[in-house]
């Protein structure tokens, strides 16, 4: 039934039904052969072909069905797929422009204490002691910046 994935579906529909339809007709044919002469000896080899090939088209139209829905599912499936990656791109670009904003904040952050510590060098490096201003300096660096990104669940979109 793998292969039935690689075949269009008109092709595998017209198989099956065939398949099903030659089954259903020799099985019938083998069972009202009484009345010819000359083809009742061969009276069980149609029937055994004929329910064979009836078996075979029903297990087939079975298959078909399950490939169909499987069909049906992929293509439900891709559709989501599309509409995520139109959301994903919208989305990536607000997060963009937060990771902008963010950094841009941190850069200004950074320039401030850096400039604090060019101001306070001579307090700081006067007796080879650590200043209570570099200290300080040094634990404003460390604290998280002003600049803060929240996650979560997006909301309905608006149109």
């Amino acid at each position: 039934m793998f292969i039935l994935h690689l075949l269009p579906t008109f092709l595998i529909l017209w198989v099956v039904n065939i398949l099903f339809t030659a089954g259903l007709i020799i099985t019938i044919a083998g069972w009202a052969i009484n009345s010819v002469p000359f083809i009742t000896q061969y009276k069980l080899p149609i029937q055994i072909v004929g329910v064979l090939l009836l078996v075979c088209g029903v297990y087939f139209k079975g298959g078909y069905e399950i490939e169909k829905e499987w069909r049906e599912r992929v293509e439900v499936l891709q559709s989501k797929v599309t509409e995520a990656e139109q959301k994903s791109t919208k989305i990536n670009t607000v997060i963009k422009k937060v990771y902008v904003t963010k950094y841009k904040v941190i850069k200004k952050d950074r320039i401030v204490i850096q400039d604090r510590i060019v101001k306070e060098a001579a307090v700081i490096d006067k007796d080879c002691k650590v200043s209570p201003s570099a200290i300080s300096i040094l634990n404003d660096a460390a604290k998280p910046t002003k600049a803060s990104v929240e996650v979560g669940p997006l909301g309905k979109d608006t149109k």
